[in-house]
């Protein structure tokens, strides 16, 4: 099916031409786990943005002739705030979108802007506009590895912003831990999941609770150091446990950053006035002992040349 459509993928590209993206992208970022599925979705429902759905993701080849297809769907959707390890049902549902973002994400990944290739960054630009195009709104797109590609992003759409989401350490890790334990299995568990920051490789061979406070803080701190390269006005910071708490206030103060940003967006529905925050679930006493030991390790470790904190024998 992909093949067919990837004749008229082509031609709604070609159409669109180099002009500037409809608005400037919005892209939310943050570890793994840190409440970017839920930022996600609560800003598609709302504010009228428009993004990568499933349909999109599963028809990936021809994502652009996806969204036309299932725009109704995609225009229509409301967020039920119910999702599963980062996956949101319903074929017009906002979406990571890996299969699409990893025909270009090998450019993008701690790279420098001029790295880019140049025929990645056209595709990337007029597929996105086409897509805010048939929408009629600035585009918003979340995947956890764009966390890693702020300065790139900047190179492919000058102008961009950021979201960055951050969740208390603790419960990142812990939820991290989980998730390996069911994707992967307990005999599996020193194998890397999701995101890479900088300096990654360090810890390959560390225990896995060190592996992912290494990944929480490693990631924040990219963040952080791509954000001081394009400007700091343009990264703008969101509180998961804030978030949850009281919705509306979060996404009043997003609204005022975007409208500084010069992103015009529509308001749409009314959220609820707040969000169950998932129960507190400890891990055994001695995993817990080490979130306990690795956060304290990080929060004061020293930087080093390329801005990540140094590995210190914990």
């Amino acid at each position: 099916m992909m093949a067919a459509m990837l004749p008229c993928e082509r031609r709604m590209l070609s159409r669109i031409g180099d002009a500037s993206v409809h608005e400037s992208p919005v892209f939310i970022v943050g570890p793994p786990r840190s409440g970017t599925t839920l930022l996600y979705e609560t800003l598609v429902t709302r504010f009228r943005f428009s993004y990568f759905s499933n349909a999109a993701h599963r028809i990936h080849r021809t994502p652009a002739v996806a969204t036309s297809l299932f725009k109704s769907s995609i225009r229509n959707w409301r967020g039920a705030f119910k999702s599963e390890y980062g996956k949101i049902k319903g074929w017009g549902a906002p979406c990571e979108a890996g299969w699409i973002w990893d025909r270009w994400m090998s450019g993008l990944r701690h790279s420098n802007s001029d790295r880019v290739d140049h025929e990645s960054v056209l595709e990337m630009q007029r597929t996105i506009k086409a897509i805010a195009n048939l929408i009629d709104a600035p585009f918003l797109g979340k995947n956890v590895d764009l966390s890693e590609c702020l300065t790139a992003l900047d190179h492919v759409f000058p102008g961009c912003v950021f979201l960055h989401i951050q969740r208390s350490e603790a419960d990142c890790i812990r939820s991290i831990y989980r998730l390996r334990k069911k994707r992967l299995g307990a005999d599996r568990m020193q194998e890397w999941l999701s995101v890479k920051p900088k300096g990654w490789k360090a810890y390959r061979g560390a225990e896995p609770i060190r592996q992912i406070a290494a990944q929480v803080f490693g990631v924040h701190q990219d963040i952080r150091n791509d954000a001081s390269l394009i400007g700091a006005h343009r990264v703008h910071g969101i509180d998961y446990e804030a978030l949850c708490e009281n919705p509306n206030r979060e996404m009043n103060a997003i609204e005022a950053f975007l409208n500084t940003s010069r992103v015009t967006i529509e308001r749409r529905d009314e959220l609820p006035r707040q969000f169950e925050r998932p129960a507190f679930r400890p891990l055994e006493a001695r995993l817990e002992r080490m979130i306990s030991e690795s956060i304290e390790h990080w929060k004061s470790a020293p930087s080093s040349v390329d801005g990540s904190p140094v590995k210190r024998a914990a």
